[in-house]
């Protein structure tokens, strides 16, 4: 089960679906490439960021990007897409993502 936690400041994914082996599990290749595109952004306004942290590792992703006044509301969008887009493969596949 992939859990995922998207907080004002930050997105945390623990875990590997398990919906099909490594390297055909669409459930995992979802859930990575909203991962990877919020961490694009992220790396792309790093200069606007007050703060950034991040790290990936097999099954485990942690972003902290404290955007500075000026694009918090650009931080507002990508946040709420993602976490829309999160919601919508858990919704899909509620034995395999569950977002919090």
């Amino acid at each position: 089960m992939i859990e995922i936690n998207v907080g004002a400041y930050g997105v945390a994914v623990d875990g590997h679906a398990g919906y099909a082996e490594k390297g055909k599990d669409i459930v995992c290749a979802g859930v990575s490439a909203i991962t990877q595109s919020v961490l694009n952004w992220a790396i792309q306004h790093s200069e606007d960021a007050e703060y950034i942290s991040y790290k990936a590792t097999d099954g485990n992703f942690r972003l902290y990007f404290q955007p500075k006044r000026r694009i918090r509301r650009e931080w507002e969008a990508v946040k709420e897409t993602a976490l829309y887009g999160y919601s919508a493969i858990a919704a899909e596949y509620p034995s395999y993502v569950s977002v919090e």
